[in-house]
């Protein structure tokens, strides 16, 4: 079995949500101009910002594709302590 790294799989998300969000600008009954799309993963965000000659044929592709699909410049990056998603993870506790 192939070992698939961790940044691997998180640029593999990004495509997917690329491609869910342009899915869904079609769909859509109104024009939508920008959407901000965001990554926990500085690694995936430096990725999509900025081109390198170092990087394997598969990253080529995945990020060919994020190009092709979203603007780079509407990515953003969210850390964990400030991402809704990370709330499970981290335990949530009732204030007051």
């Amino acid at each position: 079995m192939r070992v698939v790294s961790i940044p691997r799989m998180e640029l593999t998300v990004a495509v997917l949500a690329a491609g869910l969000t342009e899915y869904i600008r079609r769909e859509l009954l109104m024009e939508v101009k920008s959407v901000p799309l965001w990554t926990y993963s500085i690694i995936v965000l430096r990725f999509i910002r900025e081109t390198s000659n170092e990087i394997g044929m598969s990253v080529v592709n995945r990020l060919s594709s994020i190009h092709d699909l979203s603007n780079p410049d509407y990515w953003w990056y969210v850390d964990t302590k400030s991402n809704p998603a990370d709330l499970t993870y981290q335990g949530m506790y009732q204030k007051g």
